[in-house]
Parts: structure tokens; sequence; C-alpha cells
């Protein structure tokens, strides 16, 4: 008896990629970088995937979410058409190494394929700034207890 298996190639296209930055333009390695806005077509998507896996929130990898590697750089792949926003977020520690500090950074894109079934590649460097301080109305900032 003969065995045929057949072989499909899957092609992947990267639909949105960038890096991850330090106000120097260094790289920050270990961002958690996020598609914040996405469209409705891509939400349906997560949604079944987030319904068939008991890890979906704790998972650093998913369609939607990714990490920085090591030299600041991420990627999305086979993303459908339409308006994202990518934000890449770091959390540690101020100088003195007390407070919590979290670094952000968020951009706009639009993603579009072309009639050949190519993506038009959306290519973002976030840099990451610190959050500013929460204030009073009296213009001090708001100091946590910690």
């Amino acid at each position: 008896m003969k065995v045929w298996s057949e072989w499909e190639i899957a092609r992947h296209q990267v639909a949105i990629s960038g890096r991850a930055l330090d106000g120097q333009g260094k790289p920050v390695p270990g961002a958690q970088v996020n598609l914040t806005v996405v469209p409705e077509q891509f939400k349906a998507r997560l949604t079944g995937a987030a319904s068939a896996a008991r890890d979906w929130a704790t998972r650093d990898e998913r369609p939607d979410r990714t990490v920085a590697r090591g030299d600041g750089l991420f990627f999305f792949l086979d993303l459908p058409s339409g308006k994202y926003t990518v934000e890449a977020m770091m959390e540690g520690k101020d100088a003195g190494g007390k407070r919590k500090k979290i670094w952000k950074a968020d951009k706009a894109v639009s993603i579009t394929w072309d009639a050949e079934g190519n993506v038009k590649r959306a290519v973002v460097d976030l840099v990451l700034a610190a959050d500013r301080e929460p204030k009073r109305r009296s213009g001090k900032p708001i100091r946590p207890s910690l």
C-alpha cells in the first residue's frame, strides 16, 4: 500500500514590525507590545482563539501580543486590512529603585493587502517614555504611598 502525503507551503507575512526603543534610541528588550485597537474582523479571530485557550489571558505571545526581542525588534504576522494601534510598555523601578515606573509608547498604523495577496507592511519605532505622574488640581504630583 502506497502512502501519499501532500505538503502545503504556508507563507506568513509580516504585517506590522518595529522596534521598542528608549529615549536614547537603545533597544528595550522584553517590552510588552500589544495591538490595542484592531478591526472587527481581527476581533472576531481573537474571540475564537481566546475561547479555545485556557491560558489566553496570561500568554506573552498571541496574535495581538508579543514581547520585544533582545534587539528591541517585534512583529505581528498575517493581520487583516484595517487600522491598528500598536502599544509598547515596560515596567520597572525608578532610578532609586523605590517606585514602580511604567514606560509607554503607542502609534496608529494601517494595514492593506494588494490584489496579489501581499501585505503592505507597517514599520513603526516606538520610543518608550515614562508616564507622567498624575497631578492634583493644585498642580502638585500625587505621590503614591509605598
